[in-house]
C-alpha cells in the first residue's frame, strides 16, 4: 500500500500549446486509418518480439478518430500500440467483455503472454473491469488508468449528470466502479489524475492502493495531454 504523498506534475504553455495542435489532429483519424494502425502494431510486436500496449478510449469517444493523435505520438516513439473500442453505453460487464474478445485475439495474432493496457477516463474503469472480474490480470503487465474514477461518482458530480443530460445511465459505470474498488490485483498499476478536475474531481480518481502522479490540469483534453502520454510512456517502458 502506498502512503506517500503522490508527486504531481505540471504543465508547460508548450505543454498547453501542443495539446491544442494535437487536439485538432483528431480530425484525420478514421475507422480504416485505426484498423491499418493496429495491424501495423501487432506485426510489429510480433516480428520484433515486443509487449503490445492496448490503449482504451472514454466516453463520448471512439477507438479511431478520439484515439489517433495519441496512437499516433505513441507509435512515434516506436510503441507498437493498439486501439480497441467498446460501446460506452452499455453496462461496463458488457464493454469489458468486448475488449476481451479483442485483446485475446490480439494476443493469439502477437503470440505473447503479456501486454500493456492504458485505459482513459471511462477506459479505466473498463480496463480494471477486464483485469479483476475476466481473469485480464493474467496477461497484463503495467496497467495506467488516466483520470479514471476508482470510487462511485456522487449524482452531484458533472460526469454524472452528463451521462444522464446525454440519456444514458451513469449508474452502469458506478456499478462497474462498485464491483472492482475493493480490488487491486494488478501488480504494476498507475492512476493518474487530475489535480483541477472538475468532471471527475480527483478524490474520485485517487488511492493509496496503487503508485499514483497528479497532473496539473482538468478533464478536458487529456487525450492529447503530452504530459499524461510522456508519463504513461515512462512508466510501460521502465
Amino acid at each position: 500500500m502506498n502512503k506517500r504523498a503522490p508527486p504531481i506534475l505540471k504543465k508547460s504553455l508548450t505543454d498547453n500549446l501542443l495539446s491544442i495542435c494535437l487536439a485538432t489532429s483528431t480530425l484525420l483519424g478514421t475507422k480504416k486509418g485505426m484498423d491499418k494502425s493496429n495491424q501495423e502494431s501487432i506485426n510489429k510486436a510480433k516480428e520484433e518480439n515486443e509487449k503490445l500496449t492496448v490503449l482504451l478510449h472514454g466516453y463520448l469517444a471512439n477507438y479511431y478518430n478520439s484515439m489517433h493523435s495519441m496512437v499516433r505520438w505513441f507509435k512515434k516513439r516506436n510503441i507498437p500500440i493498439t486501439s480497441f473500442g467498446y460501446d460506452y453505453k452499455v453496462p461496463i460487464n458488457e464493454s469489458a467483455l468486448e475488449i476481451k474478445t479483442q485483446i485475446d485475439e490480439a494476443i493469439e495474432k502477437v503470440g505473447t503472454e503479456k501486454i500493456n493496457l492504458i485505459g482513459v477516463s471511462l477506459g479505466g474503469v473498463v480496463a480494471r473491469y477486464y483485469a479483476e472480474k475476466l481473469e485480464g490480470t493474467k496477461v497484463i503487465d503495467k496497467m495506467v488508468t488516466v483520470y479514471s474514477p476508482l470510487k462511485p461518482v456522487s449524482e452531484t458530480e458533472w460526469a454524472f449528470k452528463l451521462h444522464e443530460f446525454l440519456g444514458n445511465n451513469p449508474h452502469f459505470a458506478n456499478q462497474g466502479i462498485e464491483e472492482t474498488k475493493e480490488d487491486y490485483s494488478v501488480k504494476n498499476h498507475l492512476a493518474l489524475y487530475g489535480i483541477n478536475d472538475k468532471i471527475i474531481p480527483h478524490e474520485y480518481t485517487q488511492t493509496n492502493r496503487v503508485e499514483q502522479i497528479g497532473i496539473q490540469g482538468g478533464h478536458m483534453f487529456i487525450c492529447y495531454n503530452p504530459v499524461v502520454m510522456k508519463t504513461a510512456l515512462d512508466y510501460i517502458s521502465e
